[in-house]
């Protein structure tokens, strides 16, 4: 969102977990957990946290109009590579969630991107990956995955996808491309 007269933001990413500060369930799981969450939005609410005041600003979820939003928006991370694992009742739940945000952004007016990549692993990156639509599930690093999003946001041409991202034999560069709508 902007004020009038304040400049464009040229990307906007309401990611997991900061969408909003409510919690309806426990989504939080491995390296994030619930905990952290609060722990994090009360440390960026300050007094506002908890109450019904929160600006949608700081939560986007609560915005009323969001016809101001930048033109872009850019999903990076998602948990569709833990789909084959057995997680529990909360993280079924952030599927269901995640799964309708997916459908509205899609079914929304903005230029969208949607990047999902395997299981992210340390280490260095291998310069070659497999994109696509629909790619298996595998690992990847996280070198390999910030790479390909900062080809991605310098492409243009590519938007209105979901796109999934594993360790592959592609360069880069050329993957990208290869997912330019023809």
């Amino acid at each position: 969102m902007a004020d009038p007269g304040s400049p464009d933001a040229g990307l906007s990413h309401a990611g997991r977990p900061f969408i909003d500060a409510l919690q309806f369930a426990n989504t939080g799981s491995g390296a994030w957990s619930r905990e952290a969450n609060l722990q994090a939005w009360e440390a960026y609410l300050g007094e506002e946290f908890g109450t019904d005041r929160v600006s949608p600003y700081a939560a986007p979820a609560r915005a009323d109009d969001l016809t101001r939003l930048p033109p872009t928006y850019v999903d990076v991370g998602d948990l569709e590579s833990w789909r084959e694992r057995d997680l529990g009742e909360e993280v079924e739940y952030y599927f269901a969630v995640k799964k309708q945000a997916d459908v509205a952004l899609s079914r929304s007016g903005l230029n969208w991107l949607i990047l999902r990549p395997s299981l992210l692993l340390d280490g260095p990156g291998t310069g070659t990956v497999s994109l696509g639509p629909a790619e298996l599930h595998g690992e990847i690093a996280r070198d390999d995955v910030a790479a390909t999003l900062a080809e991605l946001l310098h492409e243009p041409r590519i938007g209105r996808q979901i796109l999934e991202l594993d360790t592959g034999p592609t360069p880069i560069e050329e993957a990208v491309r290869a997912n330019v709508p023809s």
